[in-house]
């Protein structure tokens, strides 16, 4: 009897251990599997590459904290990039950037274009292998980059003539200071602001200057332009880089407070002309916004696996002078 109850009670503790047992290692595969899954999903960073026409340019390090913003919010290990050709006239480099971004699979790109036509091949490549592509400030229009986020250039423009035919009274002689001529967002200014003048035909532009990007360059082709032709009543310098340049350079030609001058983005030196009254007005951009918007537009793209509704997606800008600063 107590033979057979030892057994018995041997054989209850046995299934007890094995029944224990196997709880215990269900639970364990169980919790081994909802802990794996989602860092399965969070290990994997993304990575978004943001191709300014030069990373050397101050105008576009606050659509880089833009970007930045928006990949923070997004909630997810993320890499961003920052990188592009030698200058905004390196059109070769900014295609040489993108290839090698398509070589190292980055997840998307957001591009500030030195030519969008140059670049619209690559572009459609990079989306041919899967990256999906979003433009800001200076656009690839016929490629099959997803969205534009950025000024309406062509409004832009036109602000620009307004405010310079109201300062100089609807009549007199006047020049354009380009940055880099062929870049579509400045192609689009210069439209918008010939749109404008067209309205005043007392009013005639004897000159549009290609500075290559190059600020020192637009300084000595607007102190040139001043010794030539003295009776120029206003220059409008369409970028960023290329007003502030003019401005140096009509200071330097002596010519400061005689001539009407209009520029492009609130960059430190333009407000700093603006408040010694060596520039008359500036159009502002937002730059922040852009980038913002574009990398919310490609994590949105990320989620939903569905494009902006509009292919075309303006930030406004606005004409300020020294009494907004």
């Amino acid at each position: 009897m107590n033979k057979q109850m030892l057994s018995f009670l041997s054989l209850i503790l046995v299934i007890s251990l094995v029944i224990i047992g196997c709880g215990n290692a269900g639970q364990d595969a169980s919790s081994g599997k909802s802990e794996q899954q989602p860092e399965e999903k969070d290990s994997k960073e993304l990575v978004i590459a943001l191709v300014p026409k030069a990373t050397t340019s101050e105008w576009f390090l606050p659509a880089k904290d833009g970007v930045d913003k928006a990949l923070k919010e997004f909630g997810k290990p993320y890499k961003l990039l920052y990188v592009s050709g030698s200058s905004e006239t390196d059109v070769a480099g900014q295609i040489k950037t993108i290839e090698d971004l398509i070589s190292r699979k980055v997840d998307g790109i957001i591009i500030s274009c030195t030519d969008g036509k140059a670049l619209a091949p690559e572009i459609d490549k990079a989306v041919e292998e899967g990256i999906p592509v979003v433009a800001f400030d200076s656009d690839a229009p016929d490629s099959k980059r997803m969205a534009y986020y950025g000024t309406n250039n062509i409004d832009t423009g036109f602000s620009a003539g307004k405010a310079m035919a109201e300062m100089i009274d609807g009549k007199g002689k006047v020049a354009v200071v380009m940055g880099v001529l062929g870049a579509s967002n400045e192609m689009d200014r210069l439209e918008g602001f010939k749109k404008a003048l067209k309205e005043y035909p007392d009013i005639e532009i004897v000159n549009v200057i290609d500075t290559q990007g190059d600020r020192a360059k637009a300084a000595e082709a607007a102190a040139n332009l001043m010794s030539s032709n003295p009776d120029i009543v206003g220059i409008f310098g369409n970028t960023g880089i290329a007003a502030p340049g003019m401005a140096q350079g009509v200071v330097e030609a002596g010519y400061a407070g005689k001539v009407k001058l209009v520029g492009m983005d609130d960059v430190p030196d333009n407000i700093r002309f603006l408040k010694e009254d060596v520039m008359n007005a500036i159009v502002v951009q937002s730059p922040y916004d852009m980038g913002y918007n574009s990398a919310k537009a490609l994590l949105d793209f990320f989620e939903t696996g569905e494009a902006p509704k509009e292919a075309m997606n303006f930030v406004p800008a606005k004409i300020m002078t020294k009494d907004d600063f």
